[in-house]
C-alpha cells in the first residue's frame, strides 16, 4: 500500500517521521519538509515503517549525497542533508533528551561543527563477501541487515585509506583468498581493518580471519607494502567464533603475545598520531576518537573545564584507553589515575607517558568500581579521598556507565565529573542517575559532531556537587 506523507521530523537513529492515520511512521533517508509517496513495508498498531516510492516535493534542506552508495549502504544517514541542517537536527534532539535539564535552566551550547564534513574517519572496517566470479568484495552493511555492499570508495574516509582498500582487494584475489560466509559458516578473510594517523600519515592493517593463518601471508604482506608507502604494520586476527564482533575476546591479549589471536604478519607495532600536542601510540585493538581533528577541540574543552583554581589535585580517568583525554593534562593535576579494562590500551597508555616525559600519570587494568574502590580504602585514617580526587573523567562504551560505577560514584561524591559520551540516551539515564541520587547537578553540555553525514553525536556533561 502507498501513502502520501510529509516527513515532520528526524527520529533517534536520524530516521524522518511522517503521520499515517495518527500512526507515527518512520522512513529511512527522507528529510524533514520532504513531501513524499512512501510504501509501507510494516505496520503494528502503534507505528509504521514505510520506504520512499517517491519524492513529490524535495525539502529544501535536502542536497544530493556525495555518495553512489547512500540509501543502499547503511553507514551513513545524512548525506542527503545540507551540514548545517544536521547540526541544527542534532541540536534539537539534544534539546528533547535534556529537556527536563533544560527547564531546570542548563543552556545546551552550540554543538561544535566538524573541522571536516568529509574524510575524516582515521578507522575504517570492512566486511569480506564474496564477488562476481568467486572473487573477494569488501564493503558495509546494508541498513539494518548483514547483507553486504560492495564499496570502491567511501567519501567518510580518506583517499590513502580508500586506495589501500582497493589495492589489498586486488592483492588478495591475486593470492585467491576466499571471504568467509557468515550463512555457510566457511571461508576464510571476515574483515578488512585499517587505522590511519592523521598526523602522520601512518597507516596499519588488521586481516581477521576465520583461520590461525593466511594462506601465502607473508606473499601478500610483501606486495602490499612494496603498493603502500605509507602501509607500516601488517596483522591478522584470529576470530573462528560465531559472532558479529570483528575482535572478539580482545580486553586480555598483551602486545606481542604469541600465543594471542592477535600476531603480526610484519612491520611495526603500532602507528603514532597527535593530539593537542601530545603523541599517542596506537596498536589494532586500541580505542581512539575516529575523528582527530575533532578530538583536538573535544580536548581543549575537557581542558578548559576540569580542575580547581589555585588548588592542584588529583584526577581520575576512566576507561581511560590509551589516554587520549587525560594525559595532556598532566600539568594541571597534582596526580591522574587511569583506568582501562583493555590491556594492550594499558601498556600503550604507560608507553605514551614515558613518551611524554610525565611522572604523574599511573595506569591501572581491571574493573573501574572495583579499582577505585581499592584506592578508596587505602586513604581510610590518611585524609579524604575527596580532597585529593576531586575530578573524574567518564568515557564509557555506549551502553554507559554500569550499575556499580554509578553507586560508586553516587555514595563518594567525588566533586566534579566529566561524562563523555557518544550515545546521549544512555547519558541521559546515567547523569539522571547522579543527579537523583548522588546530589550532582549539570553546568555544562557541550555538543561535538564527531560524526558528519551520520546521526551520531558525541555530547560532553559536566557535573559539580550542589
Amino acid at each position: 500500500m502507498k501513502k502520501t506523507v510529509k516527513i515532520e521530523k528526524l527520529g533517534g537513529e536520524g530516521v524522518g517521521i511522517a503521520h499515517i492515520d495518527g500512526k507515527a511512521t518512520f522512513v529511512p533517508y527522507s528529510v524533514p519538509g520532504d513531501e513524499l509517496l512512501v510504501q509501507i513495508v510494516h505496520e503494528t498498531n502503534s507505528y509504521i515503517k514505510a520506504e520512499i516510492a517517491e519524492i513529490i516535493k524535495p525539502s529544501r534542506v535536502r542536497i544530493e549525497p556525495v555518495c553512489e552508495y547512500f540509501g543502499n549502504c547503511g553507514g551513513c544517514s545524512h548525506q542527503n542533508i545540507k551540514y548545517e541542517t544536521q547540526l541544527q537536527f542534532k541540536q534539537e534532539l539534544l534539546s528533547e533528551i535534556f529537556r527536563d535539564f533544560v527547564k531546570d535552566g542548563v543552556k545546551i551550547e552550540d554543538i561544535t561543527p566538524s573541522p571536516e564534513q568529509f574524510g575524516y574517519r582515521n578507522k575504517m572496517q570492512m566486511q569480506c563477501t564474496a564477488s562476481r566470479g568467486g572473487k573477494i568484495g569488501a564493503g558495509f552493511y546494508k541498513i539494518k541487515s548483514h547483507d553486504i555492499v560492495e564499496i570502491n570508495n567511501c567519501p567518510l574516509h580518506s583517499d590513502p585509506i580508500n586506495k589501500l582498500v582497493k589495492s589489498t582487494v586486488s592483492t588478495l584475489n591475486q593470492f585467491k583468498i576466499l571471504p568467509y560466509s557468515e550463512k555457510m559458516k566457511k571461508g576464510t578473510l571476515r574483515h578488512i581493518v585499517i587505522r590511519e594517523s592523521k598526523r602522520y600519515s601512518e597507516m596499519m592493517m588488521t586481516f581477521v580471519s576465520n583461520h590461525a593463518t593466511l594462506l601465502n601471508q607473508n606473499k601478500i604482506s610483501k606486495a602490499l607494502f612494496s603498493k603502500n608507502k605509507n602501509l607500516k604494520g601488517l596483522f591478522l586476527f584470529h576470530n573462528p567464533h560465531d559472532t558479529n564482533v570483528i575482535f572478539e575476546d580482545s580486553e586480555g591479549i598483551k602486545l606481542n603475545d604469541n600465543r594471542s589471536p592477535l600476531k603480526k604478519i610484519f612491520g611495526s607495532d603500532y602507528i603514532t598520531d597527535s593530539i593537542n600536542g601530545v603523541n599517542f601510540s596506537i596498536s589494532p585493538l586500541s580505542f581512539f576518537q575516529i575523528n582527530t581533528l575533532q578530538a583536538m577541540n573535544m580536548a581543549k574543552f575537557i581542558e578548559e573545564n576540569t580542575g580547581f583554581e589555585n588548588k592542584k589535585t588529583s584526577l581520575i580517568d576512566v576507561y581511560s584507553g590509551i589516554g587520549t583525554l587525560s594525559l595532556g593534562l598532566c600539568h594541571k593535576f597534582e596526580n591522574i589515575l587511569a583506568i582501562e579494562l583493555v590491556s594492550q590500551a594499558c601498556a600503550l597508555a604507560r608507553h605514551n607517558a614515558i613518551m611524554a616525559k610525565v611522572k604523574n600519570y599511573s595506569i591501572r587494568r581491571g574493573d573501574a568500581a572495583e579499582l577505585i574502590t581499592s584506592a578508596l580504602n587505602s586513604f581510610k585514617g590518611s585524609g579524604s579521598f575527596t580532597d585529593k580526587y576531586r575530578s573524574v573523567i567518564l568515557d564509557p562504551p555506549r551502553a554507559g556507565i554500569d550499575d556499580d560505577m554509578k553507586d560508586f560514584l553516587c555514595e563518594v561524591r567525588i566533586p566534579e565529573i566529566i561524562y563523555v559520551s557518544c550515545n546521549p540516551h544512555t547519558q541521559q539515564r546515567d547523569v539522571s542517575r547522579l543527579c537523583a541520587k548522588g546530589g550532582y547537578k549539570v553546568v555544562k553540555i557541550a555538543p561535538f559532531d564527531m560524526f558528519p553525514q551520520t546521526f551520531h553525536i558525541e555530547n560532553i556533561i559536566k557535573l559539580v556537587q550542589k
